[in-house]
């Protein structure tokens, strides 16, 4: 499991997550990622779903909803182009773009905030400026 290798960084899990589900290709979260369930050696790797994490809600769960939904109403996340717009030492930026929709996504891969200054026109679909630290924003492009 991913959390397992990642030392039990959930902000880790969190931004691998984003980034799945922002770029091109098939999305594919395995059960309990989503939740942030551990993980280790056989058996430890799988583990019971834990339902009780749905129940009391949790951000991880949060962050998958919204971004498949963000998928589902927007082509460009499925269907579109990438390209690379941007990298700089925090992180990087791409584009994806599908007939006439155009979609920014930044990428925060350190332990600070990241100003980064979006094009004029830039709308806001996901994220915050600046962003948190080990996180992501997604931006349609006029």
């Amino acid at each position: 499991r991913f959390l397992h290798v990642a030392d039990g960084n959930v902000e880790a899990l969190g931004l691998a997550t984003f980034f799945q589900l922002t770029m091109p290709g098939a999305p594919g979260v395995y059960y309990g990622d989503e939740v942030a369930v551990g993980g280790g050696k056989d058996p430890h790797n799988r583990a019971a779903f834990p339902w009780e994490r749905v129940d009391e809600g949790h951000h991880l769960l949060e962050l998958v909803q919204a971004l498949t939904a963000l998928r589902r109403a927007h082509p460009a996340l499925r269907l579109g182009s990438f390209r690379e717009a941007e990298r700089f030492e925090e992180g990087f930026a791409f584009t994806r773009e599908h007939e006439d929709e155009r979609v920014l996504v930044v990428i925060n891969n350190s332990a600070a905030a990241l100003d980064h200054d979006l094009p004029d026109g830039a709308e806001v679909l996901f994220g915050e400026t600046p962003l948190p630290a080990m996180s992501g924003l997604v931006a349609k492009l006029g």
